[in-house]
Order: C-alpha cells, then sequence, then structure tokens
C-alpha cells in the first residue's frame, strides 16, 4: 500500500500522500467526521480542505450534528461534486439506527468567540474545559454507530477518514469495522490532543495492528496502510 511505496515515514509526507490517494484509486470515498463547515475563515486550520478539489471522482460525505454548522456546511459545499452533508453524531452505543442523542455545546453568550461555536461534547464538563467560563447547552441530534452509518448512507470504498470530535476520537477508532475486508481505509486521521495518554497509546496500537504506520503533529495523529 500507500506506506509500503515509500509515499510515507514521518508527518511531513501526509500531503504526498493525500496526493497518491486519487492518483492511484481515482475512485472512492472521501468520509469527514466531525466535518464542521469547511468555511475557510472559520476554519483556517483545517490541513486537508485545500486537497479536496484533487477528489473530484470520490463521494465526499461530511458528518456534522450541530444543525447550525450543518446548514452552513451544505451552503459551502453545494457546488462540490459529489458531496453529502449528514447531520448527525457519531454516538458510543446505540440501540437503533437514528436515535435521538444529546449533545452538550458552547451556549452563545455575547463575548462568546466565533470558534467556539464548534465545540459539542457528549459530556457537559468537557465544554468548561475547552471554553473556560462558558455554558454548555444541550441539543438534541440523531445519533449512529459508525456501520449504521456506513449502513444507512450506502458509504463503501473509504479510502480517506478524518476524525475531529473533541477527545471522541479514539471511541470512534475502536468503532471502525476494520474486520470487514471491504473497510480498509488508505489514511486516517484522528485528533490526539483532547486524549488521555491511555487512549492516546490504545489508539496507536489499534491501528498498529490492522496494519497501519502511524506518525503524529502537535494535534493530530497520521495512520496509513501499509
Amino acid at each position: 500500500m500507500l506506506a509500503e511505496q515509500s509515499y510515507f515515514g514521518q508527518v511531513e509526507d501526509v500531503p504526498l500522500v493525500l496526493k497518491a490517494i486519487p492518483e492511484i484509486w481515482p475512485n472512492g470515498s472521501w468520509l469527514q467526521i466531525g466535518a464542521n463547515t469547511l468555511d475557510p475563515d472559520l476554519n483556517k486550520n483545517d490541513p486537508f480542505k485545500e486537497f479536496l478539489f484533487l477528489y473530484q471522482h470520490y463521494s465526499k460525505y461530511f458528518v456534522e450534528p450541530i444543525p447550525e454548522l450543518a446548514e452552513k456546511l451544505q451552503h459551502n459545499v453545494a457546488d462540490m461534486p459529489n458531496a453529502h452533508v449528514i447531520p448527525a453524531a457519531i454516538v458510543p452505543e446505540a440501540d437503533s439506527v437514528g436515535q435521538t442523542v444529546t449533545l452538550y455545546c458552547v451556549a452563545k453568550e455575547p463575548d462568546t468567540p466565533n470558534w467556539a461555536a464548534q465545540i459539542c461534547s457528549f459530556n457537559p464538563e468537557h465544554i468548561s474545559i475547552l471554553v473556560p467560563n462558558a455554558r454548555a447547552e444541550a441539543v438534541q441530534v440523531e445519533g449512529f454507530r459508525v456501520v449504521e452509518l456506513l449502513s444507512r448512507y450506502h458509504i463503501v470504498d473509504v479510502h480517506v477518514l478524518l476524525i475531529d470530535v473533541k477527545g471522541f476520537d479514539y471511541a470512534i477508532l475502536r468503532q471502525l469495522p476494520f474486520h470487514d475486508p471491504n473497510f480498509s481505509p488508505l489514511l486516517i486521521c484522528y485528533e490526539f490532543m483532547h486524549l488521555s495518554q491511555q487512549h492516546q497509546d490504545e489508539a496507536k496500537e489499534l491501528l498498529h495492528a490492522w496494519g497501519y504506520m502511524v506518525t503524529f503533529d502537535q494535534e493530530n495523529g497520521y495512520a496509513v496502510l501499509r
């Protein structure tokens, strides 16, 4: 795979991987969990937006549970080929497909910075940790486990998987159906900076066990299939 073809050895090689994937595999799916809005002003630090134009023939699925952000996201990708916005959350457990779950988001206050609108968690205590002195506001959203999401929206051939869910990334990694021979993303990116040291280590071990080479920058882990 990509790691064996010398595209990848350290974090600086991630752009090469993102460029190589659509060249070698011109069709597939791009799945982004915690997509936010893809707004250039709000998401200036998103390292992946600039590569989306290379994936013209890919089906692109953007999962964003916060209603306000999902609406803006829908507007921002309206002209993007094969783009689909899924206004839902990935949940730890679900008794049925599409059940309603509670997210806790930063409540809007006169002095709340714009970037805080993207901060949500299943744990209300995380809100004050991520945004000091912020008030948590409950939001009801549709929830899926990963396998339910893939089935419900007929998502296949996932070659690029991006996860950015403010501390829930490891829980999502654990849900990925690696046992399914049809599920083998070539590149997985997840945010590790909000994970405990134990979960950081377990996430790396999990990905190694399924054949991935993993490297890190200050915020994210990047796993490329060997």
